[in-house]
């Protein structure tokens, strides 16, 4: 059966794009773009008994922050890997992500190799 990802973006083309080329790897993908929809789906999924093996969400989104939802997720003990992406810089991403748990990081732009090579090393 093939992962399940979950991508968060508010910019439609680069959602599209990452949504794109991890389908063409064969990845299962739910994307979304916003944090209120995104908390959502994944309490829907996880309620279902369905599974989610990565979340890929950007920081600064519509309705509720990446932040905030990494914050409610851990609050309800719904432990996913994570990638954050970002456009703002690393520094202060790093201060704001400070105590909570995610997988990694990956600044804005960035290319698919680089965002395959993270999923890889999680999925390994």
């Amino acid at each position: 059966m093939p992962k399940q990802i979950v991508v968060i973006e508010d910019d439609k083309n680069v959602l599209l794009g990452l949504s794109l080329n991890l389908k063409s790897s064969g990845y299962k993908v739910i994307a979304l773009s916003n944090g209120e929809d995104a908390y959502s789906k994944i309490n829907e999924t996880i309620d279902s008994g369905g599974k989610i093996d990565l979340l890929i969400t950007d920081i600064d989104l519509p309705k509720i922050s990446g932040i905030e939802l990494l914050d409610r997720l851990a609050a309800i003990c719904i432990n996913i890997p994570v990638i954050v992406i970002s456009g703002y810089g690393r520094k202060q991403i790093m201060e704001d992500l400070f105590g909570r748990e995610f997988f990694n990081f990956i600044e804005k732009p960035f290319n698919f190799k680089q965002l395959s090579d993270h999923i890889d090393f999680i999925f390994q």
